[in-house]
Order: C-alpha cells, then sequence, then structure tokens
C-alpha cells in the first residue's frame, strides 16, 4: 500500500468531503476512500469530493469547519492512499455532540435524511462528521457504530439512527438547576459553550444573577441600610436557595466570591469561547427581607435578581441584564497590617481622610469590605482611589470600627480611574412621552404592546410570540420603538432590547446577514429577558410575487427563510420576544407571515393616518416646545395638511424656525409658515411623481358647467366639510367617468379640477400599465393605487381609460382581462378609497367592461358634448385670455361661425389666426417689438382655412354609440361595442 504526502489546505466548502487537484484525480476518482494518517498515528477516512477550487498537486482540500472539528491546522502535512472494496453501510448510529444539536436533528430530521449524502459519503466508527441542515446551520455528530464494518460506503437505504448525547459527568449536585453550564449550553445553543462548562465545572454549588442596578431598590423602599458600601450586593429571600452557611463560631458567613461573566465576545465570525471573561470581586450577600418585610417580584424575570453598586457597573463596564455567578468564599481571618491607598497627585492630602471618613461613617451599619486593586470614588468631586493591602497576599479584607484605628495607612501617586460606560441613550422626557402616545392611536399601540410583553415573558414555557407595528414610512414607528424600550428598559422591568436596523442589512450577502442577526441574537440570550426589534423589516423580507421569480425575488424567499429558522430555533425555549416594524404589513414575506401555520409574529398593530386635531395638537406642542409663535392660525395650515405624518410636521416646524432664524425674528409668524408651506413636499411624495395641471382652474375651462358643478360636489364638497361626510351612512362616490367625443375638454377639466380643489393629481395614460410578463400588469395597478393612498387628498386621473378596461373575454392574450380584473378588486375593494377620487375619460364608453360602471365603482358617469354656440363664445374667452385682439373683434360672430367645432378645434383656429397675424406684420416691419393684434378677418379666415376634427359621419357615430350608452339601463345591451383583441 503506498502512500503520498499531501499538505493540509483549507477550503470554504460546506461537506465532509477532501478535493484534489485535476490531475491527481486520475490516481484518486471521485467517490472513492481514502485513508489518511496523521503525524499523531490518529487515522481518518474520507471520501474525494468534486471541487470548484484551485489546488496545487501537493494540497489536499478539506472544508476549514470540518477541519477545526478534526483538529486539523493548515499546512499540517499527511500521508494518504486509497482504500479499495469499501462495503456498503447497512446501519449507522450517531449521536449528538449537545443536547441542542440533538434537538435541531429532531426537528429538521427529514432535512437531514434527505441531504446527507451530500456532505458525507464515508463514515468511520469514533470519527466525527458535520451535517449541513441548511447552507446556514450545521450540527456536529459523532459516529457510534458502522455495521457491519467500518469504515463504509453510505447508500440510499442505509438505516441511520440518532442517540441523544451522553451526560457529561460533573461534581455539581444534581439538585442545582442553574450552573454556569446550563446557562450557555441550554439558552445559547453553540457548541464553544463546552469551554465554559469546562472552565467551571469544577466549583461548587454555584448560583447565577441577573444583575439590577441598586437605585431599583432605592426607588421601591427609600434609604436602605449597608447600601453605601461599594461591595455590598441585596438579594431577595426566595433566591437564597441556600447559599448561607454558619462558621465555625456558629454565625452565617455572608462573604461571597462574585464572578461576573463579562458579554461574550460576538463579531461577524460567530462567538468567540476564547475571549469569554470572568472577572472576580468578594461581596457581602445581604438579605432584602432582613431591613423590608416586603417581597419584590420580577414577573418578566425567571433569573435570580441582584442588586450591586453602580461601581460594579462601571469597573466591569457592564449592563443591567448581565450575569454573575455567587460561590461560597472561605473567609480568610489573617489581619491587614497596612493600607496603600492609590490615587493621583491632586488627591494626596485629601485621600486618606477621606477613607477614614468613609470607613467610619459604615462600620457603624456593620463590618466593610474592601477588594484589593479595585479603583472606587470617596466623593461627589470624582476622587477616585485603589487599594493594596500588606501582607501583600491579601486580595480582600473586612474592616470593623475596632480595627480601623489600628491600621495603618500609606499614600501612592498613581494614576487610577475608573471606567466610564458608554453613554447610555437619553429617555424621553414625560411631556414628549404624554404627546407622543396622546397622538392618534400611539397610545393604545403603547399599552397593548408593553401588556403583550410583560405577559408573553412571564410564561414558564416561552413561545415567540412576535409583535408586528405597522404604519406609513415617517409615521413614528421608530419612534414608537424607543417609547417601548424606554418604559421596558426602566425599573421595576429591566427588559434588554436589541435592536436590528434592517435596511443597513439590505443588500448584504445571505452569509453576512445570517452571521450579524446571530450576533443580536447570542447578546440578547446573555440578556434575557430579552426583546429584539427588527426596525423596516419588509426591507430584507419583502413579499415577493410567486408568478414572478427572478434573482431578487430568490434572495428575498432566502434572506426571509434564515430570519424565520434563526428566531424559531434560538429564541424558542428563551425569555426573548420580538418586535417588527414594516411600512404594510402585507409586505411581508410569506415566510414570516404565512397564511396558515406557525407565524414568527402573532400580533399586528397599525399606526392610523393623522386626523386634523392630531395634526393641531402635535403642532402646538412642537412650536412651544422650541420656539415662540407669533399669532399664527395653525388650523389653516392643518386643514391642507391631509396625509401628513409627524415625520412631516417635525420638517415643518424646523423648517418654519430655520426661516425666522434666517431674518433673524424670535418669532415665527405667518409669513414664514407660510413660505415653507408652498414649497413643503410631503414624505409620502417624494418617491411619486405628481403630475402638473399648470396654472389652468374651472375659470379657464369654457362651457362644461355641468360637468364642473357634479365635479365640485363630488371633489371639493367631501374636503370643504369632512365631519358631514364622515357621518355620511353610505359609502361615498369616489369614482367618476367623463365620456363625450374627442376634444371636448375631458382631460383638461381633470387637471382643472385638481387645481379648482387643491388636490394633487396623478395621470395615468392607460397603455403604460399593461405589460407582456404575466402579473406585471397587476402589480402596476396595485403600485398606482398605493401612491394614490400615500398621496390623498388627490385625483388619480386614468386617460384613454378604454386602451386597457376594455370587455372581458374579448383580448386573446387576457392581459387586459386580468387588469379590469385587478381594477374591481381596487376600486370597490375591502379597503375605502378615502381621500382619493378616480377618475377616468374616454371617447368610447361602450367598449369597457360594464363591471366598472355599476354601483361602488366608476358610477357617475358625465357626459362632455360638443359646445354649442354660447360654451363655443365661453371657450373662445377663455383661451384669448392672453391673446392681444384688435378693437374690431367679435367673438360672438365667430362663435356662430365655429358650428361643430370642439374646443380643440377653437383652439387651434385661434393659432392659425395668430400665425396670420405675425406672417402679417413682419411684411411691413421684420424686427417685431410687439405682439401683434389678431382682427375679425384673421379669425374669419382661420375659420374658412379650416374644418373640423370630426366629420358629420363621425359625429353622427358617436351621437349613436352615446344615445345607446345612456339609454342601457345597467349599460350592458350596448350591441356592436366589440373591443379587438391587443398584443399587449
Amino acid at each position: 500500500m503506498s502512500t503520498e504526502t499531501f499538505r493540509i489546505k483549507f477550503l470554504t466548502s460546506k461537506n465532509c468531503f477532501c478535493c484534489l487537484s485535476t490531475r491527481n484525480l486520475s490516481k484518486y476518482p471521485l467517490r472513492s476512500c481514502v485513508k489518511v494518517f496523521l503525524n499523531n498515528s490518529d487515522v481518518l477516512y474520507f471520501s474525494i469530493g468534486p471541487s470548484n477550487f484551485q489546488l496545487e498537486d501537493d494540497e489536499l482540500g478539506i472544508s476549514s469547519l470540518y477541519a477545526n472539528v478534526l483538529n486539523l491546522r493548515e499546512n499540517d502535512l499527511v500521508e494518504m492512499c486509497i482504500v479499495n472494496n469499501v462495503s456498503a453501510v447497512k446501519s449507522l448510529t450517531l449521536s449528538a455532540t449537545c443536547a441542542d444539536d440533538y434537538e435541531v436533528l429532531e426537528l429538521l430530521a427529514e432535512s437531514v435524511q434527505n441531504t446527507l449524502l451530500n456532505h458525507v459519503t464515508v463514515v468511520n466508527k469514533n470519527q466525527k462528521v458535520i451535517i449541513w441542515v441548511s447552507p446556514f446551520l450545521h450540527v456536529n455528530v459523532n459516529i457510534d457504530e458502522v455495521r457491519p464494518t467500518s469504515p463504509g460506503h453510505l447508500e440510499n437505504l442505509t438505516e441511520v439512527i440518532i442517540k441523544p448525547p451522553t451526560k457529561v459527568k460533573t461534581d455539581i449536585t444534581e439538585h442545582n438547576n442553574m450552573s454556569v453550564f446550563d446557562m450557555f449550553q441550554s439558552r445559547v445553543p453553540l457548541t464553544n459553550s463546552e469551554y465554559v462548562f469546562n472552565k467551571f465545572s469544577k466549583e461548587i454549588e454555584p448560583q447565577v444573577f441577573r444583575l439590577h442596578p441598586l437605585d431599583d431598590l432605592k426607588k421601591v423602599f427609600g434609604e436602605i441600610p449597608n447600601s453605601d458600601q461599594y461591595f455590598n450586593v441585596f438579594i431577595r429571600q426566595k433566591d437564597l436557595s441556600g447559599l448561607l452557611r454558619k462558621t465555625a463560631s456558629g454565625k452565617v458567613d455572608k462573604l461571597f466570591l462574585l464572578k461576573v461573566i463579562v458579554p461574550p465576545y460576538v463579531s461577524v465570525q460567530g462567538f468567540i469561547a476564547e475571549n469569554l471573561q470572568v472577572e472576580t470581586v468578594r461581596v457581602q450577600l445581604i438579605v432584602i427581607q432582613d431591613f423590608f418585610k416586603t417581597e419584590i417580584d420580577f414577573e418578566s424575570c425567571d433569573f435570580s435578581v441582584m442588586f450591586c453598586h453602580q461601581s460594579l457597573f462601571k469597573n466591569f463596564k457592564l449592563k443591567v441584564g448581565s450575569k454573575v455567578i455567587l460561590y461560597s468564599q472561605l473567609r480568610d481571618t489573617s489581619s491587614v497590617d497596612s493600607i496603600i491607598i492609590l490615587t493621583k497627585s491632586v488627591y494626596l492630602n485629601d485621600v486618606e481622610e477621606m477613607l477614614k471618613y468613609y470607613l467610619a461613617k459604615n462600620c457603624k451599619q456593620g463590618p466593610v469590605l474592601l477588594n484589593a486593586d479595585f479603583p472606587f470614588q470617596l466623593d461627589d468631586k470624582n476622587m477616585v482611589c485603589a487599594l493594596k493591602f500588606e501582607p501583600s497576599s491579601k486580595s480582600y479584607c473586612i474592616l470593623d470600627s475596632d480595627n480601623i484605628r489600628k491600621i495603618k495607612y500609606t499614600v501612592v501617586e498613581k494614576e487610577v480611574e475608573i471606567i466610564r460606560n458608554e453613554s447610555e441613550e437619553q429617555f424621553i422626557t414625560f411631556n414628549e412621552l404624554d404627546v407622543c402616545t396622546e397622538v392618534g392611536n400611539y397610545r393604545q399601540i403603547f399599552e397593548n404592546v408593553c401588556n403583550i410583553l410583560q405577559k408573553s415573558l412571564n410564561r414558564n414555557s416561552y413561545e415567540l410570540e412576535g409583535i408586528v407595528i405597522s404604519g406609513k414610512s415617517g409615521s413614528g414607528k421608530t419612534t414608537l420603538l424607543n417609547l417601548i424600550k424606554n418604559k421596558l428598559s426602566d425599573s421595576p422591568f429591566r427588559l434588554h432590547f436589541e435592536i436590528v436596523n434592517c435596511g443597513t442589512l439590505k443588500g448584504k450577502t445571505l452569509d453576512s446577514l445570517s452571521r450579524m442577526l446571530y450576533c443580536n441574537i447570542v447578546r440578547a440570550i446573555y440578556f434575557q429577558p430579552s426583546v429584539i426589534l427588527l426596525d423596516d423589516l419588509n426591507a430584507i423580507c419583502g413579499k415577493v410575487e410567486r408568478e414572478i421569480q427572478t434573482q431578487e425575488s430568490v434572495v428575498v424567499n432566502r434572506s426571509s427563510e434564515i430570519v424565520r429558522d434563526l428566531l424559531n430555533i434560538y429564541l424558542t425555549h428563551n425569555q426573548i420576544q420580538v418586535i417588527a416594524t414594516c411600512e404594510n404589513i402585507t409586505q411581508i414575506n410569506e415566510y414570516i407571515l404565512p397564511a396558515r401555520g406557525k407565524r414568527v409574529l402573532w400580533h399586528p398593530f397599525k399606526i392610523e393616518d393623522l386626523n386634523q386635531s392630531d395634526r393641531l395638537s402635535l403642532l402646538r406642542f412642537l412650536f412651544s416646545n422650541k420656539t415662540n409663535l407669533d399669532v399664527v392660525d395653525l388650523e389653516k395650515y392643518t386643514s391642507q395638511m391631509d396625509g401628513f405624518v409627524v415625520q412631516d410636521l417635525v420638517d415643518f416646524t424646523n423648517k418654519a424656525i430655520f426661516e425666522s432664524i434666517k431674518e433673524g425674528c424670535s418669532q415665527v409668524s405667518s409669513i414664514h409658515c407660510d413660505n415653507v408651506f408652498s414649497n413643503f413636499s410631503p414624505v409620502s411624495l417624494q418617491n411619486i411623481n405628481t403630475h402638473s395641471f399648470g396654472d389652468k382652474d374651472f375659470s379657464d375651462v369654457g362651457g362644461l358647467e355641468d360637468v364642473k358643478t357634479i365635479l365640485i360636489e363630488s371633489l371639493l364638497w367631501p374636503l370643504q366639510y369632512p365631519h358631514l361626510f364622515a357621518s355620511a351612512p353610505l359609502r361615498l362616490q369616489t369614482g367618476v367617468l367623463l365620456y363625450g367625443p374627442p376634444g371636448t375638454g375631458k382631460t383638461l377639466v381633470a387637471g382643472a379640477a385638481a387645481k379648482h380643489c387643491n388636490l394633487r393629481l396623478i395621470a395615468i395614460k392607460g397603455p403604460e400599465l399593461l405589460s407582456k410578463y404575466i402579473g406585471a400588469s397587476e402589480q402596476a395597478v396595485r403600485q398606482i393605487f398605493e401612491k394614490a393612498q400615500s398621496a390623498k387628498p388627490c385625483i388619480l386621473f386614468f386617460d384613454e381609460f378604454d386602451s386597457f378596461a376594455p370587455r372581458r373575454g374579448h383580448d386573446s392574450t387576457g392581459v387586459t382581462d386580468r387588469v379590469v380584473n385587478q381594477l374591481l378588486t381596487q376600486l370597490d375593494g375591502v379597503e375605502s378609497l378615502s381621500g382619493v377620487c378616480v377618475l377616468a375619460a374616454t371617447s368610447r364608453p361602450d367598449l369597457l367592461d360594464p363591471a366598472l360602471l355599476r354601483p361602488g365603482r366608476l358610477d357617475k358617469q358625465i357626459f362632455c358634448p360638443f359646445p354649442d354656440s354660447a360654451a363655443r363664445l365661453a371657450i373662445l374667452k377663455a383661451l384669448s385670455k392672453s391673446v392681444k385682439f384688435a378693437n374690431n373683434v367679435n367673438l360672438s360672430e365667430i362663435a356662430n361661425l365655429a358650428e361643430n367645432y370642439s374646443g380643440a378645434d377653437l383652439q387651434g383656429v385661434l393659432c392659425t389666426a395668430h400665425l396670420a397675424a405675425v406672417e402679417e406684420a413682419m411684411g411691413h416691419d421684420k424686427e417685431l417689438k410687439e405682439d401683434p393684434e389678431i382682427t375679425q378677418e384673421h379669425l374669419k379666415d382661420a375659420i374658412v382655412n379650416s374644418r373640423p376634427s370630426l366629420s358629420r359621419d363621425e359625429r353622427a357615430k358617436y351621437e349613436r354609440i352615446y344615445k345607446k350608452f345612456e339609454g342601457s339601463p345597467n349599460k350592458l345591451d350596448l350591441l356592436g361595442a366589440v373591443q379587438k383583441a391587443t398584443l399587449a
């Protein structure tokens, strides 16, 4: 059996195969079994697998994860030979290396069964392998038994038996229900937690506590005895759990060793066990019920709670919720001869007296414990010192009123500083909290979310009951999360919050996304009870249409699956809940919010739009807090702020204040507010292209008086009298169809209506919504209505409506049929189109699908006829406002001569007459200094040289169509109305 020497090369593959260069594959075929001899005489068996990596001829490629499990190092030299005649495995017994890996194997047994042969094909007894349950989750298992012989080759019919992990025997007594190992191993399913277990498993009866600041106790009981001593810790009676024991003299010994588990270092590479720090300090234990009979209950925390001085938090850079372990400590009865005081030079003269004062004051209440090399502050002037003891072997000492006079004090100059924690976020003040929660339905959401979190985290069996808060962009979702965080992270709740800004994760690779979210989960498990805040979840877990499969949609689905799996696996058995925010709950991926089955987010809440009263109260508060407000009618502005969100009001206030500062005024006046409001664009319109309707309103539209009256009643009245229309028992008509011959001003009157009623206009040309891709046209329709809801109050105007909403069944491609179905859903769906008026224009109403004209949709049809003589005169006057006429012009005569002319034809007559006047004037003077006058002769010549755009036959055809349309009761029996099939 000949062997060859190879050098180990780490790969990023996710399997248990070994790989060779292309040249070596001729000697070691794919799927063949090889035997690898290590330097320590150990033997491993692998299967040759395919490789996408460039390897040298002397390199043996192995997954870096699998190599670490096998204790292989990169560039190690190994001997390898091929093994022939490897028998098939009939039965394989394997066991997980830890309880959490076993739980994953149980939950995902079917996935393991389907993918096992993709990761390993050759197995050997007592050799570990890695099984990748998913591309981002793997478990380590040990091969316990291979039958009939080992090594063996796995087949499709191989029986796989999974055994639970073997329990590790320790000296910890069975009644100890929470050891360090339990804390990390059961709550943080990481294989590296064995490092923590091995480090502390030999200790006797440790007990884990969750740290809370001593100020929480003072809020309940007021002044607390012995609370000024830095090394006194307070616990509840029910958390003692047999910790106290008596000394030889019969007294209860309250001296303990406190081991502080510094929060685990977590990076995108994962949990680093070797960097886990454990700091120790001696403390004196005080039972709260020795002084106060009242029992303190923390319903949201199933850990034992310890209250300690702020100096411990500062010195060890801890946060509320950090975990410590309390050990019984044998008392050192030897005495201290002298105390060496280390401090800065500026405190050398005063530090000794201040220390003696501290000791004398606290010794009146009992013995004082001091720790060596522990910086602490002696007064309110930042006098910081540290202590050393003689003999130098003493790491702590306990002083009473007798021996503090016998000890010698020595002062030594040394730089001593207390480590400062990073600045905490500022809490919102009481007034701000009241205003923020009293606007809209903030108060209701705020109270309901807080109640759900308290109740769900108080249960013994933890289940993930996530919360999702939806609302428009700028509606205050993040602010609401901060309010919830500020309340529940304060006393008495003291929940830990992990904030994940999902917007910053968008565009990351799936591996990076998994690792970053994993880091937040590990910290949340350590500090639990915790809440994970997923802000803007739709950025990484957006909804994907099933009909459209693109590379982006596949990535979004995989991201959503990763988020769901991580939350379900790691948070199910921990005191952790999730709050997510999004703009619309319907835009969350179905992996997170499936139609049926188990959900990650159970409780939905929606931030409602602000009404005028909400906007007014919020504006008053913002101005009163930031500046002096002159006599300004804020109601005038809030009445025109329909659709504005909280962020818009904040921006409006800041810009108005900036205007006043720019002009050097001490108060904000109406002029400043007018200047800002005239150019202000709300958040909802930042990504929406609203069309400019120019400077024309109804006064610039000649004729069509009945049309204008109906539009004012439909559009303007609901805005002028909102309270009256809001109390109406029936649903308001929000759909209007304008029909009439071409050139009669249907499009013009839509723009004029928006100008006259001061509404935004979103104009849609019918064919631009159609697409050849399945589902794209319907999606375009949905997006248009979503934009309209964001821009309300507005007019959604569809021009050439018959081009994309014809009768169903006449389109061979089926595109327009699906568009009509989507339009019917949007026009008369479950959700009301409040604040959005749908206006459609067509010259062929007979071609429209009759379902669009039923009540509740475009149920108000308005005819725009050819103008009569009076209407033509009004049109000419409206069009000629900026035209210079001669004194002899008689528009009435021109209106009578222009019989059968439409409004567009009359505009053409004026243009022709103006051009004739310019040509005539240039014949006399080529350098025109003034606009030439249009005479009556110019207008008559224009009438003679032009003709109506519609012939007599075409006008007759339209008249027959409109008479039949108007005479049909249900607009359903329009015979002869046939729409040709389109290829859109």
